[in-house]
């Protein structure tokens, strides 16, 4: 089950790489999809599911709880605002 998380989460990290590009570029080609950074996808579900585990894990520790908690909360904001610059430039 985790696996599959994890697998959701880079899919749809890399969706919205590309949906960020064709909405940039105003056409979606084969040669922009293969100029996407794949590293920054693959971290970026990476860190996406780090956090989602430690979060599974903390359910008992109330301050490392809140600790992740609030790490989420800001890698979510960090997302939406680089989402927002990179579709509407």
């Amino acid at each position: 089950m985790i696996w599959m998380q994890a697998a959701v989460i880079a899919a749809f990290s890399y969706m919205g790489s590309v949906f960020a590009l064709w909405r940039r570029s105003g056409q979606l080609h084969a040669e922009g999809a293969s100029s996407l950074p794949k590293g920054m996808q693959f971290l970026t579900g990476g860190i996406v599911f780090w956090i989602w585990s430690d979060g599974h894990q903390a359910a008992n520790d109330t301050r490392l709880s809140k600790t992740v908690w609030a790490a989420r909360a800001f890698f979510v904001a960090f997302i939406l605002l680089f989402g927002v610059s990179i579709v509407a430039p």
